[in-house]
């Protein structure tokens, strides 16, 4: 098989994506990173428990799953329109922001009353400095269940509005 015709640097690829429309569609999520420094006093430990106590530093939300891929994609030249469901709650209306802070359009994302925002909580111990970043826990929150029926319809008719248009189609399952 001759590949001589397949061969980019990474320069054309970038030149060939600029523009191109791309639709993501899948799991919109947030990650949220709680950065903790264990607490000044090491002998302090919680009165219910044997476990260390950690003062938060900063704590900070990203775009996730097929929301951090609109992002990146516009980041890369691209126009992306992202497609799926979030929770009427306040994660939700962040990542709506974060969202629209890369250019990417909102209304492809599906406000539904009966799920939450799919969040990913990483907490990370930054003790030993920025270059010793530790993620000591996970803590996930979403719905696992099947999307309603009406949501389901509602996601449906998003991708199909922005169908035609699109050059490019990326499914981002997180699982």
């Amino acid at each position: 098989m001759n590949t001589q015709h397949l061969s980019y640097n990474a320069r054309d690829l970038l030149q060939r994506v600029q523009g191109r429309k791309v639709l993501v569609i899948g799991d919109v999520m947030a990650d949220q990173h709680y950065y903790v420094t264990r607490a000044a006093d090491e002998d302090h430990r919680s009165p219910g428990g044997v476990y260390p106590i950690f003062d938060v530093q900063k704590v900070k939300v990203m775009a996730g799953g097929a929301a951090m891929v609109a992002a990146t994609v516009t980041s890369l030249g691209c126009v992306a329109r992202c497609i799926g469901v979030v929770g009427r709650d306040d994660l939700g209306a962040i990542l709506v922001r974060l969202l629209q802070s890369f250019n990417v359009p909102a209304d492809g994302l599906v406000k539904s009353p009966d799920r939450s925002t799919t969040l990913k909580l990483r907490i990370c111990d930054c003790s030993g400095g920025a270059d010793e970043l530790h993620i000591i826990q996970r803590v996930d929150r979403e719905s696992r269940g099947p999307i309603p029926p009406r949501t389901a319809g509602a996601v449906l008719q998003a991708f199909k509005k922005e169908l035609p248009s699109a050059d490019v189609i990326v499914l981002e399952d997180h699982e």
